[in-house]
């Protein structure tokens, strides 16, 4: 996938909302649904990743329904292709859209079975697997909940949300591509093989760079929940005001919600439950670091595997296990330092931000050297200081519609504010001047 504003896409989506909302019954909407989950491959992806993501959906769910089989042995067959494309088994072929996020979803609907007995049809199941709305930037969702809301009547603020959140995932990547030219590993002065940069343009791209990824990554999910909600699907919310938190955790716990929520049931509490069986309730710090080791190890297994993913995940780790109480016990000091907290926080994430976005370590390893002085403290000109501003407004901009839309998104969508606001939106993604890139998290 490209960009939600290739005039293809647009088509397709918006004929599948079309079709889909003239279906009469409950089995024609799964069929519709289930057609063009299959024809959005065979446009925007290839045959491959169509054969592989459905079959392991039918895999999926033969072994939810087999009584025989051990729960690990399923978790192993239905992880399995994902796996093997992830190890790089098949060099001809990358990951298949789509399977990644399936993937967990497969995992989470095996157990879910086991835990409420929820039976589903066939055609239940596969409408649900393979929506195609979050299939390239998820969220992860949870299969039995997708079922119940397919083919449910659509209100008319669930349209108008749906837009709202659709125009404005599409200004968010508009603000991240514009900002994307300061970023991390994308500025003209680092493409250059041997880089020199001041210390002060080092952080303009660091700021940046979490302005970037915000802005795809959120702006990508809020497209695809807006996308589902104009059918009257509620996808999860994935991102909460991720640059107000004053610690890693809290985060986490608000930046991709549902993968983070995903690696704390399915990862981290099987694990602490191990480390408690065998060390016992007196070595309980011991399970909590081989447990929060293990959820965020896989995290960045999921996302990658190279040496890069293995020391995000190790750096993430320690920031997760030593700074919560730390700053919690320095705002209970002294609340006023939440904002000092937070620009803290910021710093940290989007340093390892930074081990995502460049190709090696010594390339990390000359960005933070830049970063703390080695490229000279020289003193910004006023281009510097246009840019910094400018890139502060696009990290935090982003997060005041946010903030505002939490509390105030029902309210919009029962009056004429939520036109005004979309035309607002459709005029800034026509003049703004840059196209748009593509999705960083559709790799994935």
């Amino acid at each position: 996938m490209t960009t939600f504003l290739s005039l293809p896409l647009l088509v397709f989506v918006w004929a599948s909302i079309f079709i889909y909302l003239l279906s009469q019954n409950h089995f024609q909407r799964r069929i519709c649904l289930l057609f063009f989950s299959a024809t959005f491959f065979l446009i925007f992806s290839d045959p491959v990743s169509l054969a592989v993501v459905f079959l392991t959906g039918g895999l999926t769910f033969y072994l939810g329904r087999n009584q025989t089989l051990s729960a690990w042995v399923k978790m192993l067959l239905i992880g399995l292709p994902w796996l093997l494309f992830k190890l790089r088994i098949f060099p001809t072929h990358g990951m298949p859209m789509g399977l990644s996020y399936l993937t967990l979803a497969f995992l989470s609907y095996s157990r879910e079975l086991r835990a409420e007995a929820q039976v589903i049809s066939g055609l239940d199941f596969m409408s649900a697997a393979t929506f195609y709305p979050q299939l390239a930037a998820g969220p992860v969702v949870s299969i039995v909940d997708v079922t119940k809301q397919i083919g449910v009547k659509l209100d008319r603020r669930d349209f108008r949300q749906g837009l709202l959140l659709i125009c404005n995932g599409l200004c968010k990547k508009r603000i991240a591509d514009l900002v994307a030219v300061y970023s991390v590993g994308i500025s003209i002065e680092s493409q250059s093989s041997h880089p020199v940069v001041s210390t002060s343009g080092t952080w303009l791209s660091l700021i940046a760079l979490g302005a970037e990824f915000y802005g795809d990554f959120s702006g990508s999910t809020d497209i695809a929940i807006g996308i589902a909600r104009l059918i009257g699907v509620e996808l999860p919310t994935n991102f909460r005001l991720p640059f107000l938190a004053t610690h890693p955790l809290e985060f986490w716990n608000s930046w991709h919600i549902s993968l983070t929520q995903w690696a704390r049931k399915h990862i981290f509490q099987p694990a602490m439950v191990i480390g408690l069986n065998v060390l016992g309730r007196a070595h309980v710090g011991i399970s909590i670091t081989f447990a929060t080791l293990a959820a965020v190890g896989f995290t960045g297994f999921w996302h990658g595997v190279t040496l890069n993913y293995l020391v995000w995940a190790v750096y993430n780790a320690t920031l997760i296990l030593t700074l919560p109480p730390l700053v919690n016990l320095a705002l209970l000091r002294a609340p006023r330092a939440r904002p000092l907290m937070i620009l803290i926080n910021f710093v940290f994430v989007t340093i390892g931000f930074s081990f995502i976005r460049l190709e090696n370590l010594r390339a990390v390893g000359t960005f933070l050297r830049q970063l703390f002085g080695s490229g000279g403290w020289i003193i910004p000109g006023e281009e510097w200081r246009i840019r910094l501003v400018l890139t502060i407004l696009a990290l935090f901009a982003p997060h005041a519609v946010d903030f505002y839309l939490i509390g105030n998104s029902q309210r919009l969508c029962n009056s004429r504010r939520w036109a005004i606001f979309c035309f607002l939106c459709l005029i800034f993604l026509t003049f703004a001047p840059t196209a748009l890139r593509p999705f960083i998290y559709a790799q994935f």
